[in-house]
């Protein structure tokens, strides 16, 4: 069972299908300027992210993006101007896009601490409607 155990440093919110968090990013090789993304999601460390078959053959292991702007999270927009390296790329069926996980380069530990709060209040936030529900 040890081989399973959950290797991540920091906890890490999952933004339900239905709640589309878009981003845009940076990328100095691309020549069309601004790809475009939407966050699956999220903790200290960086960022899970969706992005559209065009952009599969831009996207590659050790690309450095910057995050140009957050659509849809007020409360993440702390993030624009923050550089994130991508440490993983995933080639789906065209239906199901690009993802990639990205880890944040050298953010401020005043950023950290803001995704840290939000991320604890929406899993409270969770907790709270499920005991509601129960």
């Amino acid at each position: 069972m040890e081989g399973n155990a959950e290797k991540r440093i920091f906890r890490r919110l999952m933004f339900p299908p239905e709640e589309i968090i878009g981003a845009t990013f940076s990328l100095s090789s691309y020549s069309e300027g601004i790809i475009k993304a939407t966050i699956l999601n999220i903790s200290e460390g960086g960022l899970g992210l969706k992005f559209n078959m065009r952009e599969s053959g831009v996207l590659h292991e050790g690309n450095h993006l910057i995050l140009e702007t957050i659509i849809g999270m007020d409360p993440l927009k702390v993030l624009e101007s923050v550089e994130a390296e991508i440490r993983w790329v995933l080639h789906y069926k065209p239906v199901r896009g690009v993802r990639a996980g990205c880890r944040f380069i050298n953010l401020a530990e005043s950023k950290r601490e803001k995704i840290r709060t939000y991320i604890n209040a929406m899993m409270e936030q969770k907790i709270r409607k499920q005991d509601e529900d129960f």
